[in-house]
C-alpha cells in the first residue's frame, strides 16, 4: 500500500484502521509523528524515532492485534 502508484480503492480503508490502530496505541506519539512529517522528517524515519517502529514491526503489529491475523510477516 505504501508504495503502490496509483493508490487503490480498497488501501483508503485500510490506511483509516492503521491510523485508528496507531492512535489508539499512543495518540501522542502519532500527533508527534504526524507533526514531524509536516516539519520534513521522511516518514519511515519519523515513524521510528515517534512511534518506536519500523515499516516492518508496525505491519505486524497491525495484523496481528488490530486484524487478529496469526503470524503475519511483513
Amino acid at each position: 500500500m505504501l508504495d503502490a502508484k496509483p493508490i487503490a480503492d480498497w488501501h483508503y480503508p485500510l490506511a483509516e484502521s492503521l491510523t485508528r490502530y496507531i492512535i489508539e496505541k499512543n495518540r501522542r506519539a502519532y500527533l508527534s509523528f504526524v507533526i514531524a512529517i509536516k516539519d520534513g522528517t521522511l516518514w519511515p524515519d519519523a515513524l521510528k524515532e515517534h512511534l518506536k517502529a519500523d515499516r516492518a514491526a508496525l505491519a505486524k503489529a497491525y495484523g496481528e492485534e488490530a486484524l487478529k491475523l496469526k503470524g503475519v510477516k511483513p
